[in-house]
C-alpha cells in the first residue's frame, strides 16, 4: 500500500525511490524506541509529533498495530509478574517448611546425643540405625531418576550433575558405600548388604513399619511433583550435619568420614538445595498450575521426614 505524494516528497531526499507501510512502520519503531513510548499518552504526543515534521498523519494501520501491541505487552507484562508471584510464593512456602520442620530441631538427634556410649557402641543399636537411615536414603537416590518435568536436555543435565554427586564419585565409590564403611567403622553390624538395597518393593518387606511406610511414601511421591524433592535437597545438610554431631560425642573420628568430611568441604548438598530450589521455581513460572500439587508434595514430604525421625527415636528408646 502506498501513501500521499505529500509523505513521498517530504522524504525525495532518501535513497529509496518507494515510500510504503515497512518505510512508515519504520520511522515509527525508531521514533518508538527512541523516546521510549509505552504509554497512551505519550502515543498520542507522538502522532503530533509525526504530523508535524511530515506533514503526514500517522497510518492508520501503525495506529492500530500500536493498539494490539500495547495489549499484548500489558498481558505480557501481566503474565511475567503473575509468573515472579507464583516464583515468590513457593520460595516462601519452602521458607517456612524449613522453620517448621528443620530436622536438627527434631528430638531424635538430641536424644543420639545424649545416649549413652555404652548402649550407643552396641553393634545391634548401630545396625538399627544405619539400616533405617541408609534406607530412607537409598529411597530418595532411586527415585530421583524419577521426578518429573526434567525432560528438556538443559534440564535432564542440571538433574545428571545432582544425581552424579551421589552415584558417581571417584573411583567407583557412592554415598550408599561410604554411609555403609561410616558405620561399619563405628562398629555397627550391616543387617542389610550393600547390594541388596535394590527394589524398593523388597525392601519394604526387610524394614520396621515406620521406615517401610517412609519408603512407599518416597516411591509414591518423588514421580508427581517437585516438591518432595526440593524438601529432601533442602534438608540433607542440616540433618547430615546434625547426625555427625549427634554421633560425634561416641565416635570423634566420623567427623573425617567421607560421607560427612567431602560432602562438607564441597557444599554438596547446599549446591543440591540451591538448584532444586532453582529448577522448581523455573518449572512453576512456566506451568503455574503445577503450584498447588507441588507445594502438596512438599508438605507430605516434610511431615513424612518428621514421623521418620520420631521412628528413629522411638528406637533409641526402645533401646535403653
Amino acid at each position: 500500500m502506498f501513501y500521499s505524494i505529500k509523505l513521498r516528497k517530504k522524504l525525495s531526499n532518501s535513497s529509496a525511490s518507494v515510500y510504503s507501510t515497512s518505510w512508515c512502520f519504520l520511522l515509527y519503531m525508531i521514533g518508538m524506541l527512541n523516546k521510549n513510548i509505552v504509554s497512551q499518552p505519550d502515543f498520542k504526543n507522538y502522532q503530533r509529533i509525526f504530523l508535524n515534521h511530515y506533514k503526514f498523519p500517522l497510518p492508520k494501520i501503525l495506529i492500530i498495530y500500536h493498539m494490539d501491541f500495547m495489549r499484548s505487552i500489558k498481558l505480557k507484562l501481566k503474565q511475567v509478574m503473575q509468573n515472579q508471584d507464583i516464583g515468590m510464593k513457593f520460595s516462601c512456602f519452602l521458607d517456612e517448611i524449613y522453620q517448621m520442620h528443620l530436622p536438627s530441631k527434631h528430638s531424635f538427634f538430641a536424644c543420639l546425643a545424649k545416649f549413652p556410649p555404652e548402649k550407643l557402641c552396641s553393634p545391634d543399636v548401630l545396625g538399627n540405625i544405619y539400616i533405617r537411615y541408609q534406607a530412607a536414603c537409598h529411597a530418595t537416590r532411586v527415585m530421583v531418576y524419577f521426578v518429573p518435568h526434567l525432560d528438556s536436555p538443559a534440564l535432564r543435565v542440571r538433574k545428571l550433575r545432582i544425581i552424579s554427586d551421589d552415584d558417581s564419585l571417584k573411583d567407583g565409590d557412592t554415598h550408599h558405600y561410604q554411609l555403609s564403611r561410616a558405620f561399619s567403622n563405628m562398629g555397627a553390624e550391616l543387617l542389610i548388604a550393600d547390594e541388596d538395597f535394590g527394589s524398593l518393593d523388597d525392601l519394604q518387606k526387610k524394614l520396621d513399619p515406620m521406615t517401610a511406610d517412609f519408603v512407599s511414601l518416597v516411591q509414591n511421591i518423588y514421580p508427581k511433583s517437585l516438591g518432595p524433592w526440593c524438601v529432601i535437597e533442602m534438608f540433607a545438610d542440616d540433618w547430615m550435619r546434625a547426625l555427625m554431631n549427634s554421633l560425634s560425642h561416641c565416635f570423634p573420628l566420623i567427623k573425617e568420614e567421607p560421607y560427612f568430611a567431602e560432602c562438607f568441604a564441597q557444599g554438596v548438598e547446599e549446591r543440591h538445595a540451591r538448584e532444586a530450589r532453582e529448577i522448581t521455581k523455573f518449572i512453576l513460572m512456566r506451568s503455574p498450575e503445577l503450584l498447588t500439587p507441588t507445594m502438596e508434595g512438599a508438605k507430605m514430604m516434610a511431615t513424612g521426614l518428621d514421623k521418620f525421625w520420631f521412628g528413629l527415636e522411638k528406637l533409641l528408646r526402645d533401646s535403653q
